[in-house]
């Protein structure tokens, strides 16, 4: 196997916890089937803060304050590849627009609803933890 081909293996993205009041903000993308914290993948040239605002703002509208980091989760990819998910703790400062189109739905779930869809197992794996901690507060 090629060195390319191993680098290319790894991902490495970045999501956001967003509280406020009691209450997380996940999206839901065309594409997927649960909600899952606004995040994605960095591209060439950006910071894992730039990364995050980015990602944030395309799948939210929201500005946000990083706070500091909160979890780091795995997850095997349908395409084979090893992401690697970090997770941050961040405030949001404002809303300046819309979401992206892939974004089907932006919303703000209680504990008691974060608690139903993790056991109907509708909050993908990389979140778990993190919500699991989220619902024990």
């Amino acid at each position: 196997m090629l060195e390319k081909d191993k680098e290319e293996m790894f991902s490495v993205r970045v999501r956001a916890f967003i509280e406020k009041d009691g209450k997380v903000l996940l999206v839901k993308e065309e594409k997927e089937h649960c909600y899952e914290t606004p995040g994605g993948g960095i591209q060439t040239g950006e910071t894992v803060e730039q990364a995050l605002r980015r990602e944030v703002m395309e799948e939210t509208g929201y500005v946000v304050k990083i706070e500091k980091i909160l979890d780091v989760a795995e997850k095997m990819l349908k395409d084979g590849r090893h992401a690697i998910h970090i997770i941050f703790i961040c405030e949001p400062v404002e809303k300046i627009k819309e979401p992206l189109v892939d974004i089907v739905d932006v919303r703000w779930f209680s504990r008691d609803e974060i608690k139903q869809r993790l056991a109907d197992d509708l909050i993908d794996t990389h979140d778990k933890k993190v919500m699991e901690m989220f619902c024990k507060e």
